[in-house]
């Protein structure tokens, strides 16, 4: 997950603040932000665990999410939440979601990949989705959904 933040009507260097740690932080705007760039990245599904010549699938890639631009105030408080990659060999389940949070508004969300199946001949998982909420569409964003 990572921040990009610049000032406003400013010549000021854009800055950067990357998130890896799993779980659930806080990212307050410093002084003189306005606007904000934020990519979102689910995490990468767990394969199967194949033994001795069996082949289980691969799990399924985690989504993208990004926006550019996002209005913010100095000092506001956002939720940053980065997802875990998902359990090896368990096949069930899903990596963890990664989001940016406005109080209770999610912003910008990108899901986990499905685990993979644990079972012989199992095809791919599923990949992540994207999603926005509604109070930033019309700002420019994007993203994609995990491969399987």
């Amino acid at each position: 997950m990572t921040i990009v933040q610049s000032g406003y009507f400013q010549r000021q260097p854009a800055t950067q603040q990357l998130f890896t740690t799993t779980g659930s932080q806080s990212f307050v705007v410093p002084a003189d932000v306005f606007y904000i760039s934020a990519v979102c990245v689910g995490g990468g599904g767990g394969g199967g665990n194949g033994a001795a010549n069996v082949e289980t699938g691969g799990g399924g890639g985690g989504a993208l999410a990004w926006v550019s631009n996002l209005p913010v105030t100095p000092g506001e408080t956002l939720t940053v939440l980065v997802g875990a990659g998902g359990a090896g060999g368990t096949g069930t389940g899903s990596a963890g979601t990664s989001s940016i949070a406005r109080g209770a508004t999610v912003l910008l969300t990108a899901t986990g990949g499905a685990n993979s199946a644990n079972t012989t001949g199992a095809t791919n998982a599923s990949g992540g989705t994207f999603s926005f909420d509604a109070s930033i569409v019309g700002l420019s964003t994007g993203g994609g959904n995990g491969g399987a």
